[in-house]
């Protein structure tokens, strides 16, 4: 028997009630043990019944880091795979290191990173895993089934504190292509950056121009 592996890009089926069921995907990987899923507005009878392109049309009304419990049990039902939509609004986090007082907006994978600003820190949530019961549970919530409960809000994916808009990368490039940097991407300006100026004395033969500053980020 072949041993269980979920891709990025698996499309599945999540059960709401006794005749619907809503639809899924890996979006991402975090590390080797948790994946990042989308839950869709979208509905169909049984999962044979899903139409996945049509499906992955909707909105997500949910996305969360968690694990395949529910798929390997086949209480979720993969059905397809298709890539992974370039625009999904991945998440990014904070990550708070009180020995050095220093606070890092973190890509989804956790592979790139940068010191944040003031404003970001507050804004920003830790990295969190969502249980996948807890994810069915919203779906159900959405659909009347449940009572609605103040966190399942957490799991709406937050255009404002996306990887894209903090780090520049999107869904559709490779983790591998991310590397570690200081630097926000050029077209985010907060208002609490500036930039700094250093000028450095060329003595005893030294190369370079005299006076010409050179600009770092901070």
């Amino acid at each position: 028997m072949s041993r269980f592996k979920l891709e990025v890009g698996d499309v599945f089926s999540v059960p709401i009630d006794d005749s619907r069921v809503g639809v899924g995907q890996v979006v991402a990987a975090y590390g080797k043990s948790a994946e990042y899923f989308a839950i869709f507005d979208a509905v169909a009878p049984d999962p044979a019944s899903i139409d996945i392109d049509q499906a992955l049309r909707a909105r997500v009304i949910f996305l969360a880091l968690s694990n395949d419990a529910k798929l390997y049990a086949r209480h979720w039902i993969v059905v397809g795979n298709r890539p992974v939509a370039e625009d999904m609004p991945l998440p990014a986090w904070r990550e708070v290191f009180s020995i050095e007082g220093r606070v890092d907006v973190v890509d989804y994978s956790g592979t790139r990173r940068r010191s944040a600003h003031e404003s970001e820190a507050e804004l920003l949530a830790d990295r969190k895993f969502v249980a996948p019961m807890l994810l069915e549970d919203a779906l159900r919530a959405k659909h009347g089934l449940e009572p609605w409960r103040e966190y399942y809000s957490d799991m709406a994916p937050n255009e404002m504190t996306t990887t894209a808009r903090l780090l520049g990368v999107s869904s559709a490039e490779p983790v591998q292509a991310a590397t570690t940097s200081g630097d926000a991407p050029d077209d985010y300006d907060p208002d609490s950056e500036q930039s700094v100026f250093v000028y450095f004395t060329l003595e005893g033969g030294g190369f370079g121009t005299n006076g010409m500053p050179s600009s770092r980020r901070k």
